[in-house]
């Protein structure tokens, strides 16, 4: 299941559309790549309806992926369109906007402060595990920004 995952996004040309537009327009990039990972996933089976708890099915995947062995440097594309399908999920949820850090990392910014990585956040769950669950990462960052703004999740 992995190798054909990797060979999805390559085979769709996603590492090229990064090169040749750059990214130019974040927000509206990291909504198409967040959909070239639920459109792919569809075909397994899976639905990706961009609710807090289609979490729990990166987090399986990527933990098989970890499993198997597979190695962030291995698996650059799936790892950034799951990371901007994590993020969809939360902007969708909370709002907030996809930013270019000076670093050269996309983070979401959903106000109040609150700014996350949910790139980073697949790399790690993929190098570590369910330690690194995205779907614990979006109940920590909600509850810290529901604790900002006056109100908490439910889900």
């Amino acid at each position: 299941m992995g190798a054909g995952f990797v060979f999805v996004f390559y085979y769709l040309g996603v590492r090229e559309m990064w090169t040749m537009k750059g990214l130019t327009n974040i927000p509206e990039d990291m909504k198409f790549l967040a959909s070239v990972a639920t459109k792919h996933l569809r075909k397994d089976g899976i639905k990706y309806d961009y609710s807090p708890n289609s979490l729990h099915e990166i987090d399986q995947l990527f933990c098989e992926f970890h499993d198997e062995g597979c190695l962030p440097d291995e698996m650059g594309n799936s790892i950034f369109c799951a990371g901007a399908y994590v993020g969809e999920v939360i902007r969708r949820v909370h709002g907030g906007q996809w930013v270019l850090e000076e670093d050269g990392a996309y983070r979401l910014d959903v106000g109040n402060g609150v700014l996350c990585n949910p790139i980073a956040k697949v790399e790690k769950l993929l190098a570590n595990g369910m330690q690194d669950s995205t779907h614990a990462f979006f109940v920590g960052l909600d509850a810290i920004v529901r604790a900002r703004k006056g109100g908490r999740y439910e889900g």
